[in-house]
């Protein structure tokens, strides 16, 4: 893992790395709540949108906002 980032309810912790993917995890249940696929290189920062309803991942390959309501990118930048 590269890239860790509670929400700010601090609910929910986005992780990312090697694998390309980001997890969203449930804090309290210890469980995975999505994987979010769409990068081709490493995840190397995460960031949440204040309202908790969006979370920001970034590498050498792509910056993508994911909507968590869709569980699937809602913009990327290359």
């Amino acid at each position: 893992m590269t890239a860790l980032e509670f929400s700010p309810d601090s609910a929910r912790l986005a992780s990312g790395g090697r694998d390309r993917d980001v997890v969203v995890w449930d804090v309290g249940a210890r469980a995975s709540w999505a994987t979010l696929r769409g990068h081709n290189q490493p995840v190397t920062h995460l960031a949440w949108r204040p309202d908790d309803t969006a979370v920001v991942s970034a590498g050498t390959d792509a910056v993508n906002v994911w909507g968590l309501d869709v569980d699937q990118a809602l913009r990327t930048i290359r």
